[in-house]
């Protein structure tokens, strides 16, 4: 009872000492252990991921003050280099968006309920291809499907579909 009540109140390096005899008891300590375990893994992860997250987002914030520096003190001295310190911090701002809206559709996974329906994957990936093209209608973006009906939920398929694309635009050339 007196590791339970260390444990619930935020000791998550307690453990239970268990007898070995197999009691209700024991099973309950096992239980409680278990779970303090899982709890240490899970702020473990969350941890890794709050890290993660905050470096995915340093580089961008980083090019995003290094671009505004130079716009103050002078140093992009035509209006070339303007334009092309204007192009790359609309990048970078694109960038971010795009990891914070990942954080989000992260944060709401567990929260909602995908709904499988019956759907059309050819024309969820046209779509999409008609999307990326209004996002760089100057790049070739070309798109070979075959009919094709499956049960998935069509939010989440356009979502990996569109993170998808984006990511080959961003790092492609072609």
């Amino acid at each position: 009872t007196e590791a339970a009540s260390a444990i619930a109140l935020g000791d998550a390096d307690g453990h239970i000492e268990i007898n070995r005899a197999s009691t209700e008891s024991t099973r309950l300590a096992e239980a409680l252990n278990e779970m303090v375990d899982a709890l240490r893994l899970s702020e473990q992860r969350i941890k890794r991921f709050v890290a993660d997250a905050s470096h995915e987002l340093r580089t961008p914030l980083t090019t995003l003050r290094g671009y505004s520096d130079l716009y103050e003190s002078g140093a992009l001295r035509s209006d070339a280099d303007v334009a092309d310190a204007m192009r790359r911090i609309r990048s970078e701002a694109d960038r971010m968006n795009n990891i914070i809206n990942d954080l989000l559709v992260l944060r709401t996974a567990d929260e909602t309920k995908s709904v499988l329906t019956p759907s059309r994957l050819d024309v969820i990936v046209t779509q999409c291809a008609n999307d990326l093209r209004a996002v760089q209608p100057l790049r070739r973006i070309e798109v070979n499907v075959e009919f094709a009906r499956v049960l998935c939920d069509p939010l989440a398929i356009t979502q990996c579909v569109m993170a998808l694309g984006m990511n080959a635009l961003e790092h492609t050339n072609l």
